[in-house]
C-alpha cells in the first residue's frame, strides 16, 4: 500500500543558522552596559580635569586677593595716610574731641507713623562724647 505523504509548508521551514533570542538579549545588554561604563569613565575623567583647572584658578585668585588686601591695609595705615597728605600738600589734622559725633544704630521694631511693627525701620542715635572710647 502506498503511503500518503504529508505536505510540508515551505514557508514555515527555516534554513540556515538559528541564533537564540535569549543569548542575543544578553549580548545586547552587556554591550550597552560596557558602553555606558566607558561613557561614565570618560565623563568622570573630564570632570576631574575641569576640577583641577578650577582649583588652580581658585588658588591663583586667593593669592591675588591676599596681595590686594595687603596693599589696601598698607595704604590705609595712619602713617601712609599722613605721608600721602604731605605729598599732595593737604594740611589736615586729627579731629578734636568736640568734633567727633558717634552714631549708634538702634533698632526700633515699631513704625513711628502708624504704630505698627515694621522689620525695616531703623533709627540712629546721635551723642557727643568728650573723650574717645
Amino acid at each position: 500500500m502506498a503511503r500518503k505523504r504529508k505536505r510540508r509548508n515551505r514557508k514555515m521551514r527555516v534554513d540556515g543558522f538559528i541564533f537564540p533570542a535569549p543569548f542575543a538579549g544578553i549580548l545586547v545588554f552587556i554591550s550597552v552596559a560596557a558602553l555606558s561604563y566607558l561613557w561614565l569613565c570618560s565623563r568622570c575623567d573630564a570632570l576631574g580635569r575641569e576640577i583641577k583647572v578650577l582649583e588652580k584658578e581658585q588658588i591663583r585668585l586667593e593669592n591675588k586677593f591676599l596681595n590686594e588686601e595687603y596693599k589696601w591695609m598698607s595704604m590705609k595705615s595712619p602713617k601712609n595716610i599722613e605721608e600721602t597728605l604731605l605729598r599732595y600738600g593737604i594740611a589736615m589734622t586729627w579731629p578734636r574731641r568736640d568734633q567727633v559725633v558717634w552714631l549708634a544704630d538702634t533698632y526700633v521694631p515699631v513704625d513711628i507713623n502708624s504704630g505698627e511693627i515694621s522689620d525695616d525701620t531703623r533709627l540712629a542715635e546721635v551723642r557727643r562724647v568728650s573723650r574717645y572710647d
